[in-house]
């Protein structure tokens, strides 16, 4: 299934997103708050169902993941609003590369997240192998089940993404993981909008991400 994320509103610390299939509107995100970072609040409503994203204190976090190695800024996900039942969570983890990678900053980011008691991970640097960038999602079972294509250009600076998924179940944690994107690198907060085209390209060397990477996939569920 294909479904386009596409940005509709970009203020000083806000954002927000209509999700469609097929031209017709099935959803729809918003960003509130910091958006250099992963301690605003989202908000995502999709076919229905509304589910919130917000920061969660460290100390709450390692009650239910003591074991998490290295993770920065945990983001909790909840029913409904921010006073919703917990569904699940979000987080990243580092994968240690020994100690002079580490002094460089070289260290590959694993995105994980919890969500409807399933379990899926991505990747803080996605494959890219012509225009613009893959978001993979893999299940459990180290299955790539859903992409989010990252935009190649962006015009008057707002971003538009795609979700090619081979399954219902898995477009929401990647609509989560759209939003992660777009506010970690995809804002500047307090930089005023200007008119103009960008394009964004970068070519992935790193054969593990290629590897994993199915280039038949968007082709067999787009």
């Amino acid at each position: 299934m294909y479904l386009e994320f596409n940005q509709t509103v970009q203020e000083m610390y806000s954002a927000q997103f209509d999700i469609t299939e097929n031209g017709s509107k099935v959803g729809q995100a918003s960003i509130q708050g910091w958006l250099g970072g992963e301690q605003g609040n989202w908000t995502v409503n999709y076919r229905g169902r509304t589910i919130f994203i917000g920061p969660i204190q460290d100390r709450e976090f390692n009650k239910v993941h003591p074991n998490v190695f290295r993770t920065w800024r945990p983001q909790v996900i909840k029913n409904g609003n921010k006073d919703g039942v917990i569904i699940g969570y979000h987080y990243q983890e580092y994968e240690n590369q020994g100690l002079l990678k580490n002094f460089f900053g070289n260290e590959k980011i694993h995105l994980m997240m919890e969500i409807d008691s399933e379990v899926y991970e991505s990747f803080g640097v996605n494959p890219s192998f012509d225009e613009g960038g893959k978001m993979c999602i893999y299940d459990g079972n180290n299955r790539l089940v859903s992409i989010g294509g990252v935009p190649h250009d962006i015009y008057d600076g707002m971003r538009n993404y795609q979700i090619i998924s081979s399954d219902e179940k898995y477009v929401l944690p990647t609509i989560i993981q759209i939003c992660r994107a777009y506010a970690v690198s995809g804002f500047n907060p307090g930089q005023k909008i200007k008119k103009g085209h960008q394009v964004i390209s970068v070519y992935t060397k790193d054969e593990e991400l290629r590897s994993k990477y199915d280039p038949a996939f968007e082709a067999k569920y787009r």
